[in-house]
Order: C-alpha cells, then sequence, then structure tokens
C-alpha cells in the first residue's frame, strides 16, 4: 500500500508539472510542427522522461487500462515516444510498438532494454501484405519524423502547414524508401488499447485489424482526420463503437464534436486525438455532457 500511494503521488505531481510545463497548446505545436524546437524538444526527452506523455490526451487511457497485464498496440510508434508515454500511465501493461522507419530501429531496440514488457516490429501496417513508398522529409537536414507518411500527398500537405520561413521549398528534400506492409491481423495479437498514428494512413491500419477489433473489442485512439473520419465513422458504428476526446484540464471525456474539431484542425492546424470505445464499455468512462 504504501509504495502505491508514493505512485499515486507521484503521478499526481507529474501531472501537475507538466500541465504547467505546456503553456496551453504552444509546446505540443512546436514540437509537431517546427522541425529545430522538434528535434530538440525530442531528444530532450530523452534525458527528462518524467515530462511525458508528450501529448495531454494519454492521459485518457488511465480510465481505459484494467488492473493487471493488458497490450497496448502501439502502431506509428516513431522513435518509442508514445511507448514511454503509456508506460508512464500504465507500469503493467505489454506494450508492442510498430514503426516502419527503419531509422528509428536504434532507438527502439536501445529502448526495448531499458523499458520491461516491451517489443518492437519494423513493419508498416495496412489493409494487405505488399510493399509501399515511405516518404520522410527533411528541413535543412533535419529530419521531421512526425510527418512521414506512406502517402505522398499527406507529406506534401504536412510541409505546407510547417512553421517554415517562407522561402522553405528549396530547404525541404524528402527520402524515399521501400517498407514492407503487413495486416496486424496476421500477428494474432489480444490488444486491450490500440493507438495508431499513421499519418493518413489510418483507415488501412484499421482495414488490417478488423478481425482482431471485432473479436477483442479494444479501445482504439486515431488522429483526428477530417477526409477519413466518415470512413472511420462508418466502420466503427457497425460494430456499435462510440466516439469521444478527453478534455485534460477536467479529467473527463466529451461525446465527440465534429463540428469544433473541424474548425479546430482547419482555423488552428490542431489534431485532436479520438477514442474509439465500444459501446459496452462507454458507460463506465466520465463523461461531461
Amino acid at each position: 500500500m504504501p509504495l502505491r500511494k508514493f505512485k499515486d503521488t507521484f503521478r499526481q505531481a507529474r501531472k501537475f508539472i507538466i500541465r504547467l510545463w505546456r503553456i496551453n497548446i504552444a509546446i505540443p505545436r512546436l514540437l509537431r510542427y517546427n522541425p529545430y524546437t522538434g528535434f530538440i524538444g525530442r531528444q530532450m526527452f530523452r534525458y527528462f522522461p518524467f515530462l511525458l506523455p508528450h501529448d495531454k490526451s494519454y492521459f485518457g487511457f488511465a480510465h481505459l487500462v484494467h488492473k493487471g497485464d493488458g497490450l497496448f498496440l502501439d502502431v506509428g510508434a516513431n522513435d518509442g515516444i508514445s511507448a514511454i508515454g503509456f508506460r508512464h500511465i500504465h507500469s503493467d501493461y505489454s506494450i508492442l510498438s510498430i514503426e516502419p522507419n527503419l531509422c528509428h530501429e536504434r532507438s527502439l531496440r536501445k529502448l526495448k532494454k531499458k523499458l520491461k514488457r516491451f517489443d518492437f516490429k519494423m513493419i508498416g501496417a495496412g489493409s494487405t501484405r505488399c510493399q509501399k513508398i515511405l516518404y520522410v522529409p527533411t528541413y535543412n537536414g533535419v529530419p521531421i519524423y512526425t510527418a512521414a507518411s506512406l502517402i505522398k500527398d499527406y507529406v506534401d500537405m504536412t510541409m505546407l502547414e510547417q512553421h517554415l520561413p517562407a522561402d522553405h521549398d528549396k530547404n525541404i528534400v524528402i527520402f524515399e524508401c521501400s517498407v514492407d506492409i503487413v495486416p496486424l491481423d496476421e500477428l494474432g495479437l489480444q490488444p486491450d488499447i490500440i493507438k495508431i498514428d499513421s499519418e493518413g494512413f489510418d483507415f488501412e491500419v484499421i482495414l488490417g485489424l478488423r478481425k482482431t477489433i471485432e473479436s477483442q473489442r479494444p479501445h482504439i485512439m486515431i488522429e483526428y482526420n477530417p477526409k477519413l473520419m466518415e470512413s472511420i465513422e462508418a466502420f466503427f458504428k457497425k460494430l456499435s463503437y462510440s466516439f469521444f476526446t478527453y478534455d485534460y484540464p477536467s479529467g473527463m471525456f466529451m461525446i465527440l464534436d465534429k463540428v469544433r474539431e473541424s474548425d479546430l484542425y482547419h482555423q488552428q492546424k490542431i489534431t485532436t486525438n479520438i477514442f474509439c470505445v465500444p459501446n459496452e464499455k462507454s458507460k463506465a468512462l466520465p463523461v461531461r455532457q
């Protein structure tokens, strides 16, 4: 009991520190959109991991986990930042990260040595087994891994939204590499929670997880994308799922407001994480009407 009480107190203190550190939405936007601050910020997390999770919506996972072991499936792991962030929320779950970008293999190998119950696979996730091109943009030689995508047009769109100088076009170089794509149903996993962040390829990932979702009924967190939401909503409504966002200050979920999320996306370039929750599990969530 004393150890559990200490852990709870530490988590509350860390949550308070992170709330002060974020300065509303300024820090997350710099980490995501500015190549220099993004690169420095991600390196900083390695030395000051108590600042994680990097995304405040990750605190919503605390309401979705159960006691004991489970599986967190991390699709679009990047360098492992999402796995570390989730580990700060729950210490007992196993974590499996999926990442196609071989540039992150070294970081993920190091993380496997430090993080208990963590493993990874260097593959891409999709609806069919195939090979595709992964597009990785750089600005003045600084890689912007968070903008890497299997869809070239998506990379171009993201780079247009970057906080870069007006003459940035000549400083952007996009590298291409071939990656293996695998439907994650083939892995025979039993995840309790799935996080999907594949930069425009999310619906293909979901289609490749159809059997797993139908049988395991996991909670799923996915980025709001207006171009994909119609297909994603239709898919999950057939499986009796509901849609929520997480309000970090109140510690409660809110029913998805598509008008609000669309305005944030188009006007402020803010991408919210959407929680897809099975209807039979949604009644247990703290929901703010």
